[in-house]
């Protein structure tokens, strides 16, 4: 693939904008860092497998952060053993599908459809301190990304929403001086959310068109999870009927501010 293969379409006030590569739409660099964060192991390829193709053609390092051990993901009681193990070398051989090397691959392990219980961060069994919003912040600090991916908090899944709320959070906890212990303070990254199973709450603002070629990649990506055949070629089937599509929507931070509720109460 090259930048030549893709057709970004960006609305930018009632307009569209069109781009060959990703680098005026997400206001990128050869060289930058992008970081995916999910909470499960197939989210990723499933909502950006294209964009991450094209983000690798462009020279950008992307990072995938994984927030759950995936245990939870079994159909019958005898596949539980070893599952975790599993999963975790079917996610590497996906993400090099991908052109992610496993270097960039963060895992961070906290219990499968129980993330509601670890957000923020808190004190574990040990007394050591965990939590999504503490394994970000130290994931956003080691790496510095200049954009930040996450699936949108429309989904029903549980997992999804209180992953989707920490990310945000996280941003605001890695751009100032607590938790030093994780590094130093970073600027807070811009913000994506894109769609896996359900739609976005508001109209999207990027559509990402590949080729036949970057799908089949992309297809291929997602058949590495194969310890889950029949939810996989459920997601195959609807992935191609698709085509090589994927949409995003660009987030904003709204900040509170006195003055900006001026206008409701004139003096």
């Amino acid at each position: 693939m090259n930048e030549q293969s893709w057709k970004i379409q960006k609305r930018i006030d009632g307009t569209i904008e069109q781009s060959q590569s990703v680098f005026k739409p997400f206001a990128a660099q050869t060289g930058d860092v992008w970081l995916i964060v999910v909470p499960h192991d197939d989210d990723a390829v499933l909502g950006m497998g294209l964009l991450i193709q094209a983000a690798h053609d462009a020279g950008i390092s992307v990072h995938c952060a994984v927030v759950s051990d995936g245990s939870m993901g079994f159909s019958m009681p005898t596949e539980r053993e070893g599952l975790v193990e599993r999963r975790q070398a079917e996610l590497m051989a996906s993400c090099a599908i991908l052109g992610i090397q496993a270097e960039c691959v963060h895992v961070c392990g906290l219990p499968d459809c129980s993330l509601t219980q670890h957000q923020g961060m808190r004190r574990d069994a040990t007394g050591a301190l965990s939590g999504i919003s503490w394994e970000l912040t130290r994931i956003y600090r080691q790496l510095a990304p200049s954009c930040v991916f996450a699936s949108t908090g429309t989904d029903y899944h549980p997992d999804h929403r209180a992953v989707a709320s920490e990310v945000d959070m996280a941003c605001f906890f890695a751009s100032c001086g607590i938790w030093l212990e994780l590094g130093e303070p970073v600027p807070v990254p811009d913000r994506w959310d894109f769609a896996v199973y359900c739609a976005f709450k508001d109209d999207p603002d990027l559509r990402l068109t590949g080729t036949e070629e970057s799908l089949q990649i992309k297809l291929k990506a997602i058949e590495a999870f194969e310890s889950q055949p029949e939810i996989i070629s459920t997601l195959v089937k609807t992935v191609r009927e698709d085509g090589p599509i994927e949409h995003f929507v660009q987030r904003s931070f709204q900040l509170y501010h006195p003055q900006q509720y001026n206008h409701l109460f004139p003096s």
